[in-house]
């Protein structure tokens, strides 16, 4: 079935459903600058736990469970990598882990990549147990204080489109 996406008037805030599941958080447009480090899974003596290869994009959209970006690096469908972005001057998000659950070419080299924020816990289940204190200290989770800044962050711009 085709996406279906509707706009909120005046706050670039969307609802979207897919069949009859509608989504469970608000989805908020946006164009802010991010940065990623893929995860080296199994990390070893000469590969760090995470890349130190920056890859650089735009936020075009984000969600409490994940975020859209434009990215200049194809990255595996069902990889891991380390977010980190700012809201339009509220604080830096840093360290957050997203797995890679979509990718589509739009241009020579600029993917629109989609992001699942994942859970750290979820995440170092995934590998061998004396390799979670080398990641653990390297990855946050997507918590409740980082949703209720979007939270904030859509009221406040809902607000200065209704001035």
């Amino acid at each position: 079935m085709a996406q279906q996406t509707k706009s909120a008037p005046k706050t670039g805030v969307q609802t979207s459903k897919r069949g009859s599941k509608k989504r469970q958080s608000v989805r908020l447009d946006i164009a802010a600058p991010f940065e990623l480090y893929r995860i080296n899974l199994p990390a070893g003596k000469d590969r760090p736990p995470v890349d130190h290869i920056k890859v650089r994009g735009v936020l075009l959209n984000i969600s409490g469970s994940g975020v859209l970006g434009a990215v200049d690096a194809e990255l595996p469908v069902d990889s891991y990598v380390v977010l980190t972005f700012e809201l339009n001057g509220m604080e830096k998000i840093e360290r957050i882990l997203g797995k890679v659950k979509r990718v589509e070419k739009v241009e020579h080299s600029e993917y629109i990549t989609g992001f699942e924020f994942i859970h750290p816990v979820e995440f170092l289940e995934l590998i061998s147990e004396g390799d979670r204190e080398i990641y653990d200290s390297e990855i946050r989770g997507f918590d409740d204080t980082v949703q209720k800044m979007i939270a904030k962050y859509v009221i406040r711009n809902r607000d200065k489109d209704e001035i």
